[in-house]
C-alpha cells in the first residue's frame, strides 16, 4: 500500500504543471570527476554548472555537465579540482558534491586526476578565478565543531568550551560545554582578535581578552567578564541608518573611551547638570550686582548734587544679557531633565 493512496501500486509522480514523470531506464552512475571549467553565459554569470570529465569503470573518460546538488547552499568548484558526481536515473542529469578536500588547501585544491592546462602551459584555474593556493589554509578544527570557510580567509566557526583543548575562548567553567560562534576574516589557523582583520564573536560564558587600544573604566571588566557578549572588533566599525534611528539601550551605563577621554553617558550628563546649576547661581549673582549698579548714585562735589553712574547704560545692558542667559539656561535644564530615566 502506498503512503499516497489506498492503491498498493506506487503512483506516478506528478510534475509541476499537472503532467507526470514516466519511468526512465538511465543506469545509476556515480564517481569522482575532475573539473574542466565553470560554465558562464555571455554576461559572465553562472548558476554553478560545471563541465568535467569522469572515468567510467572500464577506464574510459567522458565529459559531462553537472549542476550543484543543493540549490541554496553550495561551493562553486574551479578547474582542476575534484568533485563527486552522480546521475539522476529518472532523467539522466548529472549533479555534483564538492570540491573534495586536499590536505587542508582551501583557496585552490589542485587535486584533479586529469589536468587541464592554459595556453601558456600553466595549470588552468578558470576564466575569472585567480588562484593563490598559499594565501589561506583550513582552520584548525576541534572535535564537534561546525565550520564554514571560504577560499579566501573568511570563516564561521560554531564551537564550544573545551577544557581539554587550549583555545583563546575557553571558559572558567571547564567542566561544562557551552557554545560560542566566531565569524572572522583572517588567515591564522585559530581565530585571533589581535591579528584577524575583522571579527564578530557571540559568547556564552567564555572570558575573551579584548585587545582594546584605550583602557576600560576601572569598574568595567575586560577579559574577566564571563557572561554572554557580542564582541565586534576591527580596524573600523561603521553603523549606519538609512531612514530611522540608531538605538542604544543599556541596563547600566554606556561607556565611551577614546585616546583623550574615558567616561560613560550618565557621568557626562550628570556633570552637565551640575555645571548648569553653578552657572545659574553665578548668573543670578551677576544679575543682582548689575541691577544694583544701575540705580547707584555718586556725589559730585563741584555740582553740590548726586548723579547716577556714567556706567549705568552698560550695567543695564549687562542685566538684560543676564536675564536672556537665565532663560536659555532654564530651557537647557528642562531638556536635560526630560532625558532622565529616573
Amino acid at each position: 500500500m502506498s503512503k499516497y493512496s489506498d492503491n498498493r501500486a506506487t503512483p506516478l509522480l506528478a510534475k509541476a504543471g499537472g503532467g507526470t514523470i514516466q519511468p526512465k531506464t538511465f543506469p545509476l552512475e556515480s564517481g569522482v570527476a575532475t573539473v574542466i571549467t565553470v560554465i558562464h553565459d555571455e554576461r559572465m554569470r553562472s548558476t554553478g554548472e560545471i563541465s568535467c570529465q569522469i572515468a567510467r569503470q572500464d577506464g574510459s573518460l567522458i565529459k559531462i555537465v553537472a549542476a550543484p546538488v543543493h540549490t541554496h547552499n553550495f561551493i562553486c568548484p574551479v578547474p582542476n579540482e575534484k568533485v563527486y558526481c552522480f546521475k539522476d536515473s529518472t532523467n539522466g542529469d548529472w549533479f555534483y558534491f564538492g570540491p573534495l578536500t586536499n590536505r587542508g588547501l582551501t583557496n585552490h585544491t589542485g587535486n584533479g586526476d586529469h589536468a587541464t592546462y592554459d595556453q601558456d602551459g600553466s595549470l588552468f584555474h578558470g576564466e575569472y578565478f585567480v588562484a593563490h593556493p598559499d594565501s589561506s589554509r583550513c582552520i584548525d578544527v576541534l572535535e564537534g565543531d561546525l565550520v564554514l570557510q571560504s577560499r579566501f580567509g573568511s570563516t564561521l566557526r560554531m564551537s564550544h568550551t573545551n577544557g581539554k583543548v587550549n583555545t583563546p575562548w575557553n571558559s572558567n567553567k571547564t567542566e561544562t560545554t557551552t557554545p560560542i560562534v566566531l565569524l572572522r576574516t583572517g588567515y591564522l589557523p585559530v581565530e585571533s582578535l589581535q591579528y584577524d582583520q575583522a571579527s564578530i564573536y557571540l559568547t556564552t560564558d567564555q572570558m575573551i581578552d579584548i585587545p582594546i587600544k584605550t583602557p576600560f573604566p576601572s569598574d568595567v571588566p575586560n577579559k574577566d567578564y564571563n557572561l554572554g557578549q557580542l564582541i565586534l572588533y576591527s580596524d573600523r566599525i561603521v553603523a549606519g541608518s538609512r531612514t530611522d534611528n540608531i538605538l542604544l539601550s543599556s541596563a547600566k551605563n554606556i561607556h565611551l573611551s577614546t585616546q583623550n577621554w574615558n567616561h560613560d553617558v550618565d557621568e557626562v550628563l550628570d556633570t552637565m547638570t551640575e555645571l548648569i546649576s553653578e552657572v545659574k547661581a553665578l548668573a543670578s549673582e551677576v544679575g543682582s550686582i548689575a541691577q544694583s549698579s544701575i540705580t547707584q548714585t555718586f556725589t559730585v562735589v563741584s555740582l553740590g548734587s548726586t548723579l547716577p553712574s556714567t556706567m549705568a547704560g552698560s550695567f543695564a545692558s549687562n542685566y538684560s544679557n543676564v536675564v536672556n542667559s537665565q532663560t536659555k539656561l532654564a530651557q537647557i535644564e528642562q531638556k536635560l531633565e526630560a532625558l532622565k530615566q529616573k
